[in-house]
């Protein structure tokens, strides 16, 4: 029974302890935070005229007596100015930068566009009709270099070969290359055009030694001339007139 009183009696002290705690430290943070507020006028006029240029200086007495030239100058070095010309000066940074910014981001566009284009996977020029061309050319021109193996000699051959293998080595290189397709236009014109220009000097070329062929066959197969005996013929006509004189 004694326990059970004790034990009751410690919890109270224990509670009463607490609480003491408790009330100790509130009464310590309040007077921490506690702050004390004393106004002086003056002080914060000089503040206003500093910072904003507006307010007064005071007292006025004071300033007139001992610093008269700092009263009548005191407006004039205020931080409004400044804090104006700053806020200007920023927002001029600001459009200046935002100019850059769109700009960048133009020629940022600009530039994927033209990476876009000069891929060799983007080669439109080629699917609209060149490459046709230059196929077509170039085939036709393996098939007469061909033709010429049946008539030229193996050094004009290989040459024509070499050609050949030349223009087709340009086409690669102009399809697996990085270039706008203007450019690649051109250098598939200058192609065609070459090939054009060849096919018609290699069809020239075999007219010719076909025709050769030919008339060296006609000159094998062609019976040989007799000797013509001018002397013989000269005194035949010679009996033929005189025997026709005679007549006459």
């Amino acid at each position: 029974m004694n326990y059970k009183k004790m034990n009751i009696l410690c919890v109270w002290i224990s509670r009463g302890s607490l609480l003491l705690l408790l009330l100790c430290a509130s009464s310590i943070v309040s007077a921490v935070v506690e702050q004390t507020y004393n106004h002086d006028e003056s002080f914060m006029q000089q503040f206003l005229v500093s910072e904003t240029g507006a307010g007064h200086l005071t007292p006025n007495v004071f300033y007139r007596t001992l610093h008269s030239s700092y009263q009548k100058k005191a407006y004039l070095f205020s931080k409004a100015p400044a804090r104006l010309k700053y806020m200007v000066d920023l927002k001029k940074e600001i459009e200046y930068a935002e100019s850059i910014d769109s700009i960048f981001k133009r020629r940022a566009k600009i530039a994927a566009l033209d990476m876009a284009e000069r891929t060799p996977l983007a080669d439109f020029v080629w699917y609209q009709g060149a490459g046709k061309n230059i196929t077509a050319a170039l085939g036709i021109m393996k098939t007469n270099i061909q033709r010429l193996s049946s008539f030229g000699t193996e050094k004009e051959f290989t040459e024509w070969q070499n050609q050949y293998n030349l223009l087709q080595g340009s086409v690669n290189c102009i399809r697996q290359a990085y270039l706008p397709n203007s450019e690649r236009q051109r250098e598939y014109t200058r192609i065609y055009s070459k090939a054009q220009q060849l096919n018609e000097e290699l069809t020239s070329r075999i007219d010719f030694l076909y025709a050769y062929r030919k008339m060296q066959d006609a000159e094998a197969n062609a019976r040989p001339i007799e000797n013509i005996d001018h002397a013989a013929i000269a005194a035949r006509v010679l009996l033929k007139w005189q025997d026709r004189w005679k007549s006459n």
